[in-house]
């Protein structure tokens, strides 16, 4: 993978799009664009950089929903288009990334990345 990337970043402002479908269409018609520029190998959209800042909230894997600060862990949460991990040379250890399947009316998906495992045996998927 080359080691040449650009990236940007927008704010959808305005009555334009002040609804989730309004900012998804954007995203629908810019990522072929995106991906028609000369020399382009890979793109992808995010809702942050990569490494970049992100919010993130706590949560808790434990009977308890409310631990002490210290026992909890933090999640971000980042919309990402399935050519994501691909455009940024992160490979998929296990599973599937997200694809066309993967619609605001089908059942909900998440990418976990364990930087640091939560419990040994975890495992994100449905059992």
């Amino acid at each position: 993978m080359s080691s040449d990337w650009l990236t940007g970043k927008t704010l959808l402002t305005g009555r334009r799009y002040q609804s989730w479908d309004a900012n998804r269409n954007f995203a629908r018609d810019l990522l072929p664009r995106l991906e028609a520029l000369p020399g382009v190998q890979a793109a992808a959209l995010a809702s942050a950089l990569p490494l970049g800042y992100v919010d993130g909230g706590a949560i808790s894997f434990t009977e308890d929903p409310n631990p002490p600060i210290g026992l909890r862990k933090v999640v971000t949460i980042i919309s990402v288009t399935p050519d994501y991990f691909n455009a940024v040379g992160t490979p998929l250890i296990k599973g599937r990334v997200f694809d066309h399947r993967d619609t605001p009316m089908s059942a909900r998906v998440a990418i976990v990345n364990l930087a640091e495992p939560l419990h040994s045996t975890l495992d994100p998927r449905p059992q």
